[in-house]
């Protein structure tokens, strides 16, 4: 999320250049960590107790695999925690959450392609993550996709449990199909980027 200007001015042998100067348009990173500290058996229960508190009971919505979490809950506030942290960490500004969600997708299921980005605010100023609570064997991966100019780029994220993988929430994404017969169970949030950490 970082467009600032890079300058790699090289020193050519051609008479006919004088100086080159790089110009980073855009950088995409996706940051995967470990977790520690989030009870995620507990948070399995919390997910399915409020699984019918649904975003959607559109079928062509993503949001028809998205329930509330309650507010409160002392395994719930700590993931919260944890979370918010490792994200303003790891992003090295500061991050206040703007909402959270249980995604849980059944066997055979998938997630539609879609992103984040909604009417939040400037591209640059939010980013998603997704946590993840239980994750069966062959359950499908996170996959990023973007189209430029007719070209497409794919890439592959692993899916594993107590993980967290943080990216721009404008990039465009989906999940591979649930091959296991279990349930897939993760928690996504995005965040609204503040200042830089000093």
């Amino acid at each position: 999320m970082n467009l600032d200007m890079v300058n790699t001015s090289l020193d050519m042998d051609a008479p006919y250049v004088a100086k080159e100067e790089m110009i980073q348009l855009i950088r995409l990173d996706c940051v995967k960590t470990k977790l520690n500290g989030i009870d995620n058996e507990k948070i399995k229960s919390i997910v399915y107790d409020n699984a019918n508190n649904k975003f959607s009971d559109n079928p062509n919505n993503t949001g028809i695999e998205d329930s509330e979490l309650p507010d409160g809950d002392e395994y719930v506030e700590n993931m919260k925690t944890i979370i918010t942290r490792s994200t303003s960490t790891y992003i090295q500004h500061s991050v206040k959450l703007l909402n959270i969600w249980a995604h849980i997708v059944p066997p055979n299921g998938s997630t539609n392609y879609h992103h984040h980005r909604g009417e939040l605010t400037a591209i640059d100023k939010v980013c998603s993550v997704v946590y993840y609570v239980d994750v069966p064997e062959n359950s499908g991966d996170l996959i990023f996709m973007m189209n430029v100019c007719n070209a497409e780029f794919v890439k592959e994220v692993k899916s594993e449990e107590d993980h967290l993988v943080i990216f721009p929430s404008f990039i465009p994404h989906m999940t591979g199909k649930n091959k296991s017969d279990r349930d897939r169970i993760s928690i996504s949030a995005n965040f609204l980027v503040g200042e830089k950490n000093v």
